[in-house]
């Protein structure tokens, strides 16, 4: 088995765990005679009892699939190898989506929207072109730039508002 073995039934546990605090702290609420049997105490403690059932299920799920698999957890160590590369392998976009947008993000702060979202732009229309299909990057350049101009007209002079500058422009 891998490192994170017992996700859910630690994830189980702590949730466990938190309903019973949270059930705990509940009591010290001060109970308000308004309402009757409907007091201050009612909602949290309706919602500890429901984080300890849903931490009792998560801990089970884990635990009877560790016992039902037990005698396949050496077949399992082999495969998973083989699963992180065939993932990598066919999720190379989504990887490339996921690394070019924490990458937007943090060139928005340093060069401000317009560039950072023009760069984004070209950038997400490179990785999205099909694999038997040519990059036209200059098509994906022209419709980066208009779509900037459409989005800075409208929200500059249509909802009059000031886009994020940067720190260097």
């Amino acid at each position: 088995m891998s490192k994170n073995k017992f996700n859910n039934l630690k994830s189980g546990l702590a949730i466990i765990v938190l309903g019973l605090l949270y059930l705990l702290f509940s009591y010290q609420i001060k109970v308000t005679s308004i309402g009757g049997k409907f007091n201050s105490r009612l909602v949290p403690q309706i919602i500890s009892i429901i984080l300890i059932i849903c931490g009792v299920f998560i801990a089970k799920r884990d635990l009877s699939a560790y016992l039902k698999n037990r005698k396949n957890r050496e077949k399992q160590q082999n495969l998973s190898k083989e699963i992180v590369l065939k993932f990598v392998n066919n999720n190379k976009r989504v990887l490339a989506i996921f690394v070019s947008s924490f990458a937007y993000v943090g060139l928005l702060y340093l060069t401000g929207f317009i560039f950072s979202t023009l760069l984004y732009l070209y950038a997400f229309m490179c990785i999205l072109t099909p694999d038997g299909k040519q990059i036209k990057y200059f098509q994906y350049a022209i419709v980066s730039v208009l779509t900037i101009v459409i989005l800075y007209v409208t929200f500059r002079y249509g909802f009059n508002m000031i886009l994020p500058r940067s720190l260097i422009f």
